[in-house]
C-alpha cells in the first residue's frame, strides 16, 4: 500500500519547517496506529509513506485497511495551536494476485 499526502510544502512555507516535521511525525504515528503489529510503515521521503501488510488476504482487506488510514488521517492535526487538515491518496497492490507473468 502506498500512501501520499501533499500539504507539507505549504505548511513548511506558511508555518515553518519545524511544524512540517511535526506533521510528518504525527502522520507516521497515526499510520502506525492504523495497522497491525505484523505490518510495516516506512517513510519513503518527503510526504510519501509505504505500508507493507503481509497478511492481507484479498481486495476487501485492502479496502478496509485503506479506510482505517483515511479515517485516521481525516481527523484534524493540531499544529502550533492550529487545526490543520490534510488530503490523502492511497494506492494498493496485492502480491502475487496483481503480478503479471
Amino acid at each position: 500500500m502506498h500512501h501520499r499526502h501533499r500539504p507539507v510544502q505549504g505548511i513548511n512555507d506558511s508555518l515553518g519547517h519545524h511544524i512540517g516535521d511535526q506533521l510528518i511525525k504525527e502522520v507516521a504515528t497515526r499510520l502506525q496506529a492504523s495497522v497491525r503489529d505484523c505490518d510495516t510503515v516506512s517513510r519513503l521521503g518527503g510526504d510519501e509513506f509505504a505500508l507493507i501488510l503481509p497478511e492481507l488476504k484479498d481486495q476487501q482487506g485492502g479496502a478496509q485497511a485503506a479506510q482505517r488510514i483515511i479515517d485516521a488521517l481525516s481527523r484534524p492535526f493540531k499544529l502550533d495551536d492550529q487545526e490543520t487538515f490534510i488530503t490523502v491518496s492511497i494506492g494498493i497492490t496485492l502480491f502475487p494476485t496483481m503480478l503479471k507473468t
